[in-house]
């Protein structure tokens, strides 16, 4: 649908729609949201989405409700392969780094899993993924068996 309305019409008329989806009270709503925003980077490029998409992405990370930080965590990790360096220094890896010390497990191993695809991206160089190892290392102690497993993992790709 995407392709066919064109990118005007999808940021007046659809873009807030799937936005609004992130925050929706089903999770699988809230999945296929953030899946979903991959494949509009795909279909409209990343000059697009740093301009149109991730910005609006990003305030969302900052929700007092840990569900909805959790969703756009794993839109990150999603989109994590498509964008640019400058995004991923610039936008996604300080939020990444900001949530990976949030007070809830939940998103703290969400943030690990994140960080680890940052680390994985082809736009990802030296500095970013020595920010991202210094986040990962103190998630290793976490309390939570679950950000310990994923900080662990996710180091491997720094």
């Amino acid at each position: 649908l995407a392709k066919q309305v064109g990118e005007a019409v999808f940021d007046e008329k659809l873009a807030p729609l799937c936005l609004d989806w992130l925050s929706d009270c089903v999770y699988a709503i809230r999945d296929a949201a953030a899946v979903n925003l991959r494949k509009l980077i795909e279909t409209f490029g990343i000059g697009w989405a740093s301009k149109s998409l991730i910005p609006k992405v990003v305030t969302l990370g900052s929700s007092p409700n840990y569900l909805h930080r959790m969703i756009i965590l794993h839109a990150m990790y999603s989109m994590a392969a498509l964008v640019s360096l400058p995004i991923i220094t610039g936008k996604l890896l300080p939020l990444a780094l900001q949530l990976s010390k949030d007070k809830v497990p939940n998103v703290r191993f969400q943030a690990a899993k994140t960080l680890g695809a940052l680390a994985q991206s082809p736009a990802s160089d030296a500095a970013a993924k020595a920010s991202i190892a210094a986040a990962l290392t103190p998630l290793k102690e976490d309390v939570d068996l679950d950000v310990k497993f994923y900080a662990n993992e996710s180091l491997g790709f720094c």
